[in-house]
Protein backbone atom coordinates (compact mmCIF):
# COMPACT_ATOMS: atom_id res chain seq x y z
CA UNK A 1 0.00 0.00 0.00
CA UNK A 2 2.26 3.04 -1.40
CA UNK A 3 2.41 6.30 0.06
CA UNK A 4 0.90 5.53 3.79
CA UNK A 5 2.06 5.59 7.38
CA UNK A 6 3.57 1.68 6.79
CA UNK A 7 7.06 1.50 4.76
CA UNK A 8 7.37 -1.14 2.91
CA UNK A 9 10.28 -2.69 4.73
CA UNK A 10 7.57 -2.35 7.84
CA UNK A 11 4.69 -4.53 5.91
CA UNK A 12 8.09 -7.13 5.06
CA UNK A 13 8.63 -6.46 9.11
CA UNK A 14 4.75 -7.20 9.95
CA UNK A 15 5.23 -11.42 9.13
CA UNK A 16 7.68 -11.72 12.24
CA UNK A 17 5.34 -9.40 14.96
CA UNK A 18 4.93 -10.71 18.42
CA UNK A 19 3.53 -9.04 21.14
CA UNK A 20 6.08 -8.78 24.04
CA UNK A 21 4.38 -6.96 27.43
CA UNK A 22 5.37 -6.90 31.15
CA UNK A 23 2.57 -6.12 33.64
CA UNK A 24 3.39 -5.75 36.91
CA UNK A 25 0.31 -4.17 38.65
CA UNK A 26 -0.33 -5.10 41.98
CA UNK A 27 -3.70 -4.12 42.28
CA UNK A 28 -4.07 -6.19 38.23
CA UNK A 29 -2.45 -9.46 39.59
CA UNK A 30 -4.50 -9.66 43.34
CA UNK A 31 -7.88 -8.13 42.55
CA UNK A 32 -8.50 -7.31 38.89
CA UNK A 33 -7.70 -9.92 37.02
CA UNK A 34 -10.35 -12.27 38.52
CA UNK A 35 -12.66 -9.66 37.63
CA UNK A 36 -11.70 -9.44 33.95
CA UNK A 37 -11.13 -13.29 33.84
CA UNK A 38 -14.88 -13.99 34.63
CA UNK A 39 -15.89 -11.24 32.57
CA UNK A 40 -14.12 -13.19 29.71
CA UNK A 41 -15.28 -16.34 30.76
CA UNK A 42 -19.07 -16.06 31.27
CA UNK A 43 -19.93 -12.53 29.89
CA UNK A 44 -18.05 -11.74 26.52
CA UNK A 45 -19.25 -13.06 23.39
CA UNK A 46 -16.70 -15.58 21.33
CA UNK A 47 -17.53 -13.50 18.37
CA UNK A 48 -17.36 -9.81 19.36
CA UNK A 49 -13.67 -8.56 18.45
CA UNK A 50 -11.39 -7.23 20.37
CA UNK A 51 -11.19 -4.01 18.59
CA UNK A 52 -14.73 -3.52 19.54
CA UNK A 53 -13.64 -4.17 22.57
CA UNK A 54 -11.13 -1.38 22.58
CA UNK A 55 -13.79 0.92 20.69
CA UNK A 56 -16.34 0.57 23.36
CA UNK A 57 -14.00 1.62 26.08
CA UNK A 58 -12.33 5.03 24.02
CA UNK A 59 -16.04 5.78 23.37
CA UNK A 60 -16.90 5.74 27.32
CA UNK A 61 -13.68 8.13 27.72
CA UNK A 62 -15.28 10.67 25.01
CA UNK A 63 -18.36 10.31 26.59
CA UNK A 64 -17.36 11.66 30.46
CA UNK A 65 -15.30 14.24 28.77
CA UNK A 66 -18.09 15.41 26.84
CA UNK A 67 -20.66 15.25 29.69
CA UNK A 68 -18.66 17.06 32.28
CA UNK A 69 -17.80 19.57 29.56
CA UNK A 70 -21.45 20.52 28.96
CA UNK A 71 -21.50 21.38 32.90
CA UNK A 72 -18.07 22.61 32.99
CA UNK A 73 -16.83 24.49 30.14
CA UNK A 74 -13.52 25.67 31.91
CA UNK A 75 -11.52 24.00 34.28
CA UNK A 76 -13.32 25.32 37.38
CA UNK A 77 -16.92 24.99 38.14
CA UNK A 78 -19.62 22.47 39.56
CA UNK A 79 -21.74 19.99 38.68
CA UNK A 80 -24.35 17.49 39.51
CA UNK A 81 -22.90 14.96 41.67
CA UNK A 82 -24.37 12.70 39.90
CA UNK A 83 -22.42 13.53 36.85
CA UNK A 84 -19.49 12.91 38.26
CA UNK A 85 -20.32 9.04 39.51
CA UNK A 86 -21.50 8.48 35.71
CA UNK A 87 -18.42 9.61 34.52
CA UNK A 88 -16.83 7.08 37.44
CA UNK A 89 -18.75 4.37 36.20
CA UNK A 90 -17.62 5.40 32.49
CA UNK A 91 -13.94 5.54 33.35
CA UNK A 92 -14.48 2.47 35.44
CA UNK A 93 -15.89 0.86 31.95
CA UNK A 94 -13.17 2.12 29.98
CA UNK A 95 -10.55 0.43 32.14
CA UNK A 96 -12.01 -2.85 32.21
CA UNK A 97 -12.36 -2.77 28.06
CA UNK A 98 -8.99 -2.11 27.93
CA UNK A 99 -8.11 -5.18 29.88
CA UNK A 100 -10.44 -7.13 28.43
CA UNK A 101 -9.56 -6.69 24.96
CA UNK A 102 -6.00 -8.30 24.64
CA UNK A 103 -7.58 -11.21 26.64
CA UNK A 104 -10.44 -11.33 23.88
CA UNK A 105 -8.00 -11.61 21.63
CA UNK A 106 -5.93 -14.34 22.87
CA UNK A 107 -9.28 -16.34 23.95
CA UNK A 108 -10.21 -15.82 20.30
CA UNK A 109 -6.49 -16.50 18.66
CA UNK A 110 -6.91 -13.28 16.97
CA UNK A 111 -3.89 -11.15 17.86
CA UNK A 112 -2.43 -9.27 15.48
CA UNK A 113 -0.34 -5.93 14.71
CA UNK A 114 -3.47 -3.83 14.19
CA UNK A 115 -4.99 -4.72 17.68
CA UNK A 116 -1.76 -3.95 19.44
CA UNK A 117 -1.76 -0.24 17.31
CA UNK A 118 -6.01 -0.39 17.73
CA UNK A 119 -5.43 -1.20 21.33
CA UNK A 120 -2.41 1.41 22.34
CA UNK A 121 -3.40 3.89 19.96
CA UNK A 122 -6.58 4.42 21.26
CA UNK A 123 -5.17 4.55 24.86
CA UNK A 124 -2.85 7.34 23.43
CA UNK A 125 -6.51 9.75 22.18
CA UNK A 126 -8.16 8.62 25.65
CA UNK A 127 -5.30 9.65 28.24
CA UNK A 128 -5.59 13.81 27.46
CA UNK A 129 -9.48 13.75 27.56
CA UNK A 130 -9.07 11.29 30.90
CA UNK A 131 -6.57 13.90 32.38
CA UNK A 132 -8.40 16.87 31.12
CA UNK A 133 -11.82 15.47 32.46
CA UNK A 134 -10.32 14.61 35.81
CA UNK A 135 -8.39 18.35 36.35
CA UNK A 136 -11.80 19.71 35.49
CA UNK A 137 -13.31 17.04 38.34
CA UNK A 138 -10.74 17.58 41.62
CA UNK A 139 -10.78 21.91 40.34
CA UNK A 140 -7.06 21.75 39.31
CA UNK A 141 -8.12 24.91 36.72
CA UNK A 142 -6.34 25.41 33.25
CA UNK A 143 -2.35 25.42 34.50
CA UNK A 144 -2.23 22.88 36.94
CA UNK A 145 -5.09 20.69 34.42
CA UNK A 146 -2.21 21.62 31.29
CA UNK A 147 1.15 20.19 33.23
CA UNK A 148 -1.11 17.60 34.43
CA UNK A 149 -1.69 16.69 30.82
CA UNK A 150 2.17 16.79 29.63
CA UNK A 151 2.70 14.93 32.99
CA UNK A 152 0.44 11.87 31.36
CA UNK A 153 1.58 11.95 28.03
CA UNK A 154 5.18 12.16 28.87
CA UNK A 155 4.64 8.93 31.39
CA UNK A 156 2.54 7.45 28.03
CA UNK A 157 5.42 8.36 25.53
CA UNK A 158 8.26 7.10 27.78
CA UNK A 159 6.81 3.71 28.00
CA UNK A 160 6.51 2.93 24.26
CA UNK A 161 10.02 5.03 23.88
CA UNK A 162 11.33 2.46 26.05
CA UNK A 163 9.43 -0.78 24.36
CA UNK A 164 11.02 0.51 21.02
CA UNK A 165 14.05 -0.13 22.15
CA UNK A 166 14.03 -2.66 24.42
CA UNK A 167 11.22 -4.78 22.71
CA UNK A 168 8.81 -5.46 25.54
CA UNK A 169 6.18 -2.99 27.38
CA UNK A 170 6.98 -3.22 30.97
CA UNK A 171 4.01 -1.74 33.10
CA UNK A 172 5.84 -1.23 36.66
CA UNK A 173 3.97 -1.89 39.83
CA UNK A 174 2.91 1.22 40.94
CA UNK A 175 3.24 3.85 38.06
CA UNK A 176 0.84 1.45 36.25
CA UNK A 177 -2.61 2.05 33.96
CA UNK A 178 -4.15 0.26 36.06
CA UNK A 179 -3.42 1.48 39.49
CA UNK A 180 -3.74 5.41 37.99
CA UNK A 181 -7.20 4.85 36.44
CA UNK A 182 -8.75 3.34 39.81
CA UNK A 183 -7.14 6.42 41.39
CA UNK A 184 -9.20 8.67 38.98
CA UNK A 185 -12.75 6.67 39.19
CA UNK A 186 -11.59 6.76 42.96
CA UNK A 187 -11.78 10.25 43.11
CA UNK A 188 -14.76 10.92 40.63
CA UNK A 189 -16.74 8.71 43.09
CA UNK A 190 -15.38 10.59 45.95
CA UNK A 191 -16.35 13.82 44.30
CA UNK A 192 -20.09 12.57 43.82
CA UNK A 193 -20.07 11.72 47.48
CA UNK A 194 -18.59 15.07 49.18
CA UNK A 195 -19.07 17.61 45.80
CA UNK A 196 -16.52 19.12 43.71
CA UNK A 197 -15.99 22.02 46.14
CA UNK A 198 -13.69 19.59 48.33
CA UNK A 199 -11.29 19.80 46.39
CA UNK A 200 -10.64 23.44 47.63
CA UNK A 201 -10.51 22.59 51.37
CA UNK A 202 -7.78 23.21 53.21
CA UNK A 203 -6.17 21.07 54.96
CA UNK A 204 -3.47 21.01 58.19
CA UNK A 205 -0.52 18.98 56.39
CA UNK A 206 2.17 18.39 59.60
CA UNK A 207 4.33 21.22 60.11
CA UNK A 208 4.47 22.44 56.62
CA UNK A 209 0.92 24.57 56.81
CA UNK A 210 -2.37 24.29 55.38
CA UNK A 211 -2.99 23.04 51.46
CA UNK A 212 -5.63 22.54 49.52
CA UNK A 213 -6.82 18.71 48.73
CA UNK A 214 -6.27 19.73 44.92
CA UNK A 215 -2.76 20.77 45.88
CA UNK A 216 -1.71 17.74 47.50
CA UNK A 217 -3.00 16.03 44.51
CA UNK A 218 -1.26 17.39 42.51
CA UNK A 219 1.96 17.00 44.12
CA UNK A 220 1.75 12.86 45.01
CA UNK A 221 0.97 12.66 40.95
CA UNK A 222 4.45 14.86 40.45
CA UNK A 223 5.99 13.02 42.16
CA UNK A 224 4.75 9.60 40.68
CA UNK A 225 5.61 11.60 37.32
CA UNK A 226 9.14 12.42 38.43
CA UNK A 227 10.05 8.41 39.73
CA UNK A 228 8.45 7.18 36.37
CA UNK A 229 10.50 9.65 34.08
CA UNK A 230 13.56 8.58 36.17
CA UNK A 231 12.95 4.69 36.14
CA UNK A 232 12.38 5.15 32.14
CA UNK A 233 15.05 6.94 31.30
CA UNK A 234 17.53 4.79 33.84
CA UNK A 235 16.28 1.46 31.97
CA UNK A 236 17.02 2.83 28.51
CA UNK A 237 20.48 3.91 29.71
CA UNK A 238 21.22 0.66 30.87
CA UNK A 239 19.65 -1.43 28.33
CA UNK A 240 21.92 0.17 25.27
CA UNK A 241 25.13 -0.16 27.90
CA UNK A 242 24.05 -3.63 28.21
CA UNK A 243 24.56 -4.04 24.20
CA UNK A 244 26.95 -1.31 23.93
CA UNK A 245 24.60 0.87 21.72
CA UNK A 246 25.70 4.29 21.56
CA UNK A 247 22.79 6.03 23.63
CA UNK A 248 22.59 9.22 20.95
CA UNK A 249 19.78 7.58 18.73
CA UNK A 250 17.22 7.56 22.17
CA UNK A 251 17.70 10.55 22.28
CA UNK A 252 17.22 11.55 19.16
CA UNK A 253 14.01 9.21 18.68
CA UNK A 254 12.66 12.29 21.65
CA UNK A 255 13.53 15.29 19.54
CA UNK A 256 9.64 15.71 18.12
CA UNK A 257 7.84 14.46 21.66
CA UNK A 258 10.42 16.90 23.32
CA UNK A 259 9.94 20.06 20.22
CA UNK A 260 6.16 19.55 21.20
CA UNK A 261 6.14 20.02 24.80
CA UNK A 262 8.75 23.00 24.35
CA UNK A 263 6.28 24.81 21.92
CA UNK A 264 2.66 24.16 23.67
CA UNK A 265 4.47 25.90 26.64
CA UNK A 266 5.95 28.56 24.64
CA UNK A 267 2.50 29.30 22.92
CA UNK A 268 0.81 29.07 26.46
CA UNK A 269 3.24 31.24 28.39
CA UNK A 270 3.01 33.97 25.26
CA UNK A 271 -0.63 34.32 25.07
CA UNK A 272 -1.59 32.81 28.29
CA UNK A 273 -5.47 33.74 27.65
CA UNK A 274 -5.46 31.37 24.68
CA UNK A 275 -5.51 28.06 27.79
CA UNK A 276 -7.31 30.53 30.29
CA UNK A 277 -9.81 31.58 28.14
CA UNK A 278 -10.72 28.45 26.26
CA UNK A 279 -9.24 25.70 28.37
CA UNK A 280 -10.68 22.61 26.86
CA UNK A 281 -10.41 23.41 23.59
CA UNK A 282 -6.33 24.34 24.19
CA UNK A 283 -6.03 21.17 26.04
CA UNK A 284 -7.87 18.91 23.71
CA UNK A 285 -5.69 20.52 20.88
CA UNK A 286 -2.48 19.70 22.93
CA UNK A 287 -4.10 16.30 23.74
CA UNK A 288 -4.31 15.80 19.53
CA UNK A 289 -1.11 16.45 18.95
CA UNK A 290 0.73 14.25 21.75
CA UNK A 291 -2.00 11.28 20.22
CA UNK A 292 -0.41 11.90 16.31
CA UNK A 293 3.04 11.71 17.94
CA UNK A 294 2.13 8.41 19.64
CA UNK A 295 0.78 6.65 17.45
CA UNK A 296 3.62 7.30 14.37
CA UNK A 297 5.77 6.12 17.72
CA UNK A 298 3.41 3.12 18.59
CA UNK A 299 3.41 1.91 14.26
CA UNK A 300 7.29 2.32 14.20
CA UNK A 301 7.61 -0.03 16.96
CA UNK A 302 4.78 -2.26 15.93
CA UNK A 303 6.66 -2.39 12.49
CA UNK A 304 10.36 -2.03 13.56
CA UNK A 305 10.96 1.19 11.13
CA UNK A 306 13.49 3.51 12.29
CA UNK A 307 12.23 6.19 13.99
CA UNK A 308 11.97 10.06 12.41
CA UNK A 309 13.10 13.09 13.92
CA UNK A 310 10.43 15.45 12.63
CA UNK A 311 6.68 15.35 11.50
CA UNK A 312 5.13 17.57 9.15
CA UNK A 313 2.20 17.76 11.57
CA UNK A 314 4.56 19.82 13.94
CA UNK A 315 5.32 22.74 11.20
CA UNK A 316 1.66 23.85 12.25
CA UNK A 317 2.45 24.26 16.21
CA UNK A 318 5.42 26.14 15.57
CA UNK A 319 3.74 28.46 13.30
CA UNK A 320 0.94 29.04 15.87
CA UNK A 321 3.29 29.16 18.33
CA UNK A 322 5.26 31.93 16.24
CA UNK A 323 2.15 34.11 15.88
CA UNK A 324 1.98 34.02 20.09
CA UNK A 325 5.36 34.97 20.71
CA UNK A 326 5.12 37.90 18.03
CA UNK A 327 2.18 38.94 18.85
CA UNK A 328 2.71 39.08 22.93
CA UNK A 329 6.05 41.32 22.03
CA UNK A 330 4.02 43.12 19.58
CA UNK A 331 1.58 44.05 22.12
CA UNK A 332 -1.20 43.16 20.28
CA UNK A 333 -2.30 40.16 17.96
CA UNK A 334 -0.96 39.41 14.62
CA UNK A 335 -3.77 37.22 14.02
CA UNK A 336 -6.96 36.47 16.58
CA UNK A 337 -5.72 33.92 18.97
CA UNK A 338 -9.21 32.39 19.35
CA UNK A 339 -9.44 32.14 15.59
CA UNK A 340 -5.79 30.21 15.17
CA UNK A 341 -6.84 27.82 17.70
CA UNK A 342 -10.35 26.99 16.72
CA UNK A 343 -8.62 26.00 13.26
CA UNK A 344 -5.61 24.29 14.64
CA UNK A 345 -7.92 22.37 16.69
CA UNK A 346 -9.95 21.24 14.07
CA UNK A 347 -6.87 20.82 11.59
CA UNK A 348 -5.19 18.59 14.12
CA UNK A 349 -8.32 16.42 14.51
CA UNK A 350 -8.71 16.15 10.66
CA UNK A 351 -5.07 14.94 10.38
CA UNK A 352 -5.46 12.29 13.16
CA UNK A 353 -9.15 11.03 12.01
CA UNK A 354 -7.29 10.75 8.54
CA UNK A 355 -4.17 8.91 9.89
CA UNK A 356 -6.37 6.37 12.69
CA UNK A 357 -8.60 5.31 8.92
CA UNK A 358 -5.32 4.54 6.88
CA UNK A 359 -3.43 2.93 9.26
CA UNK A 360 -6.65 0.42 10.17
CA UNK A 361 -6.85 0.14 5.91
CA UNK A 362 -3.27 -0.61 5.63
CA UNK A 363 -2.76 -3.05 8.43
CA UNK A 364 -6.25 -5.05 6.94
CA UNK A 365 -4.49 -4.84 4.07
CA UNK A 366 -1.22 -6.40 5.26
CA UNK A 367 -3.14 -8.83 7.70
CA UNK A 368 -6.16 -9.95 5.09
CA UNK A 369 -8.04 -9.15 8.09
CA UNK A 370 -11.08 -7.30 9.48
CA UNK A 371 -10.72 -4.73 12.19
CA UNK A 372 -14.06 -4.95 14.09
CA UNK A 373 -14.84 -9.08 13.12
CA UNK A 374 -13.26 -12.27 14.10
CA UNK A 375 -10.58 -13.36 11.60
CA UNK A 376 -7.58 -14.87 11.55
CA UNK A 377 -4.62 -12.53 10.33
CA UNK A 378 -2.77 -13.76 7.72
CA UNK A 379 0.33 -11.68 7.27
CA UNK A 380 1.27 -10.74 3.53
CA UNK A 381 2.87 -7.83 1.70
CA UNK A 382 1.40 -7.04 -1.51
CA UNK A 383 1.45 -4.47 -4.00
CA UNK A 384 -1.25 -2.37 -3.66
CA UNK A 385 -2.91 0.17 -6.87
CA UNK A 386 -4.40 2.49 -3.86
CA UNK A 387 -1.95 5.80 -3.53
CA UNK A 388 -2.29 7.10 -0.36
CA UNK A 389 -0.74 10.49 0.59
CA UNK A 390 1.12 10.35 3.82
CA UNK A 391 0.18 13.46 5.87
Amino acid sequence: MAGGYISPQGAQNLGSYSYSGVDKSLLAHYVMRHYWNWLIDHVVPPYIAPNVLTLCGLLCVLGGYLLLAAYVPGMEGVAPNWVYFVIGVLFFAYSTFDNLDGKQARKTGTSSALGEVFDHGGDAIATPLFVITVGATVQFGPWLTYYSVLMLVTVFYLAHWESYFTGTLLLRPLSNPTEANTICVLSLFWTAIKGPNFWTERVAVLFLGEYEWRTIYFFFSFIGFCTTVLDHATTVAKFMRSRSTPIRPAVLFLLPFCLFMILTYIWASATPTVLEDRPRIFLSTVGLVFSYLAIRLIVQQVCKEPFKVYYNVLTPLLLVTLNSVISALAGAPIFSEMLILTIYFFTILCNVAYMVVVLISEFCYYLTIRPFTISKPTPVVADVPIQLNQV
